[in-house]
């Protein structure tokens, strides 16, 4: 799938060394539920797993590459069939940020989430993620609700997750 410069693909063997490097980011450590410290180990499992998880149908994920380097991950799981309900998940190279990326693909895979019949999309993020908060508003998602206690960070702390949701038409 095309957006402007960015390129959505499914995922290969040969992205795991970038996945590696990008997942190092604190940022992504931080609000993502990957292993810390992330391994070359926890890097390969991530690029195959995908394609074991669509062949299930728990998940859908993309990479997104632009001028053949690696600029983002975005998946659609959490896969409710009967209830026409998918969550979506995604991270940005940190060197790729601010460029409207994520946002894009976001965007687009929403769109395709709802062609497939899906009735709502959500996403849940940390309450001081800015940069996620900012991509899913600026993506057209709305903030339904704050949900006390449900994300534990890094440091055992609990918190605020925020529920975003988006419907289609």
């Amino acid at each position: 799938m095309q957006i402007g410069d960015l390129t959505l693909r499914p995922w290969k063997q040969s992205d795991a060394d970038e996945v590696f490097v990008i997942c190092q980011d604190a940022d992504i450590a931080e609000f993502q539920t990957l292993n810390v410290p992330f391994t070359h180990e926890d890097a390969q499992k991530f690029v195959t797993g995908n394609d074991e998880s669509f062949e299930e149908h728990r998940s859908i994920a993309y990479a997104g590459e632009v001028d053949g380097r690696l600029a983002l991950s975005v998946v659609l799981h959490s896969v409710n069939t009967f209830d026409h309900v998918v969550e979506i998940g995604y991270w940005v190279n940190p060197e790729m940020r601010q460029r409207g990326l994520g946002g894009a693909a976001v965007t687009s895979v929403t769109q395709l989430a709802f062609d497939m019949g899906f009735r709502r999309v959500q996403a849940i993020c940390d309450e001081v993620n800015y940069g996620s908060i900012a991509l899913l508003t600026h993506s057209g998602f709305t903030l339904e609700a704050r949900l006390r206690n449900a994300l534990t960070r890094r440091d055992g702390e609990q918190t605020v997750a925020l529920l975003y949701a988006k419907f289609p038409g």
